[in-house]
């Protein structure tokens, strides 16, 4: 999955420089720096809920489009290190959880000015993986919006503020995390959901 991914990334690099020859910028990199909220698993021991602790997550995101228009081609990668408040368990205390969110999707920009409101949609994959107790990976998708701000007329670097629902799409009960041999921890719901906010600067090649 992350090999593909970055070769996506050069192939797309690649084609931006023939682009940006006749006078456009048909990639935008964005680096994402945030915070991630939300994420909500069930003991199967106890039947209690158990909550993935918010967390700061960081990513990237290339936004593609040969004409320099406003549809764009995006992909997307987002990590986060967190925890799962295990606490109350006999067998386990809290461990660390580190949740990665692959996408490609396409973006539509509402240009005003110097400001630049935009929506996006991917499909892709959640990789979840419990250091040592088990790991997931499952189709997933995402829905976010923001804002690009770019101070001058050349239009090269901007800054960038986004809001983002991940749905990991799952059995419900499905379970992956195991301790002491039996499997303790299940998704509580058919559809995961996480909730990122974050912000960075754009660079327009």
């Amino acid at each position: 999955m992350k090999l593909s991914y970055w070769l996506s990334i050069v192939a797309l690099m690649a084609s931006s420089s023939v682009f940006a020859d006749q006078g456009h910028k048909p990639l935008q990199l964005r680096p994402l720096l945030g915070f991630r909220f939300g994420g909500e698993f069930e003991n199967l021991v106890t039947g209690d809920s158990v909550r993935v602790k918010s967390a700061p997550a960081y990513g990237l995101a290339l936004d593609f489009s040969p004409s320099g228009g406003p549809e764009k081609l995006q992909l997307l990668w987002s990590h986060q290190e967190a925890e799962l408040d295990a606490s109350g368990w006999d067998s386990l205390s809290d461990f660390d959880l580190t949740i990665d969110y692959f996408g490609i999707g396409g973006l539509i920009e509402y240009p005003q000015g110097p400001y630049v409101p935009y929506a996006s949609m991917t499909l892709g994959a959640t990789h979840i993986d419990a250091q040592g107790y088990g790991s997931d990976t499952r189709f997933s998708f995402s829905i976010g919006g923001g804002l690009k701000y770019f101070p001058g007329e050349q239009k090269r670097l901007a800054l960038h503020a986004d809001v983002r629902g991940y749905g990991t799409v799952v059995d419900s009960n499905a379970a992956f995390i195991y301790s002491g041999g039996q499997t303790v921890i299940a998704y509580s719901a058919d559809v995961w959901w996480q909730l990122e906010a974050s912000i960075g600067v754009l660079l327009a090649f």
